[in-house]
């Protein structure tokens, strides 16, 4: 199964430690899949819980893709299987990477990081906007009132993995947006 992967296009987090977050969540998460933050109670820890999608008075963040390539396979667990991000996620109980999103912010997630049922509203002009249940985004053609979105800039498709020449691509589809509501 392929896993929804984050590319950084534009985002200030890149340049801005204040940004970043480490975190640790009891479910898997995709790269670029977006969940709340709670912030550590003991002194000196800084790795946040991450919890699904839009929980209020938390803070919202998007999951980078996992920087080890670890996979689980019956019950056991193996490292760089492969070179392609899709097939890798942040384990459950594993340190994760995450940053706050930022107006203007410019990112691109594949549609594995998009509520299913919503992906036929994943067109250009329309919004990403957290799921209160789940760590994917959900695509509207409603602007939201208030909260963290995205307006999507366009659909494209992009070929993986991203190296020179043509043999053994397979096309992903993948969503460009702009953070227009922190």
């Amino acid at each position: 199964m392929a896993h929804g992967i984050l590319i950084e296009s534009l985002i200030e987090a890149e340049n801005v430690d204040k940004l970043q977050r480490s975190f640790v969540a009891t479910a898997d998460i995709d790269g670029g899949g977006v969940v709340s933050l709670t912030a550590p109670t003991q002194q000196g820890d800084n790795v946040w819980t991450a919890t699904k999608g839009l929980v209020e008075g938390k803070t919202i963040a998007i999951a980078y893709n996992p920087q080890a390539h670890y996979t689980d396979v019956n019950g056991k667990r193996y490292a760089g299987l492969s070179n392609d991000d899709r097939d890798y996620t942040n384990l459950a109980g594993e340190i994760g990477g995450a940053f706050i999103p930022r107006k203007d912010d410019e990112i691109v997630i594949t549609v594995e990081d998009i509520v299913t049922d919503t992906l036929a509203l994943a067109v250009a002009g329309n919004y990403l906007v957290p799921t209160a249940s789940d760590f994917r985004w959900t695509a509207t053609a409603e602007a939201p009132q208030s909260g963290v979105a995205l307006q999507i800039e366009n659909v494209e498709n992009l070929q993986f993995p991203p190296v020179k020449g043509s043999i053994g691509f397979t096309v992903q589809n993948a969503v460009k947006a702009v953070v227009i509501a922190e």
